[in-house]
């Protein structure tokens, strides 16, 4: 990522003693940066080491770039504000788009759930009377054919005459 040096009004180079390649590097190590600094402004044979100096240049670096943002973002204030003015209609253009596809999916489900969800709830309650009339049906066909064999016998007289409530459990079992 290559660095431009800061520009004046007229979008010229300003120099700069900065190196703006160093500060933006993917390696750049703040540690190492330190080290080096102090390595460069101190010699090896002083005992007392100087601080003062590297702190001072990197101060001076600091207020540099801030000097340096202060300019471009001065500069820039109406373009920035108006490509956030546009990322900021766009995202509601979107946002509207969105709401209306989320409206007409709303109203699809709400039409399938009345399609198939609440159809699927009435064929079930259908399948459960059915289920019922069956069992009844068997049953009814049960006494039916209990009675068939019964009431030959009693035309006969071969029986003695049974109560209607006697003849049911037998067919129930039947």
């Amino acid at each position: 990522m290559a660095a431009a040096a800061p520009r004046d009004e007229d979008g010229a180079d300003q120099p700069s003693y900065i190196d703006y390649e160093t500060f933006l590097a993917p390696d750049f190590a703040p540690a190492a940066f330190a080290n080096a600094l102090v390595v460069a402004t101190n010699n090896p044979n002083d005992s007392p080491l100087d601080l003062a100096t590297p702190l001072s240049r990197v101060l001076f670096d600091a207020q540099e770039l801030d000097s340096h943002l202060d300019r471009v973002l001065t500069r820039s204030a109406v373009p920035l504000l108006q490509y956030t003015q546009t990322q900021n209609s766009a995202s509601k253009r979107i946002v509207a788009e969105l709401d209306t596809q989320i409206r007409s999916l709303d109203d699809s489900y709400r039409q399938l759930e009345k399609d198939v969800i609440d159809k699927h709830a009435e064929a079930d309650e259908v399948r459960h009377v059915a289920l019922r009339l069956w069992e009844t049906l068997r049953l009814g066909r049960s006494v039916g054919r209990r009675l068939q064999r019964k009431l030959p016998r009693m035309r006969l007289g071969l029986h003695e005459t049974p109560s209607v409530h006697r003849l049911m459990p037998d067919a129930c079992s039947s």
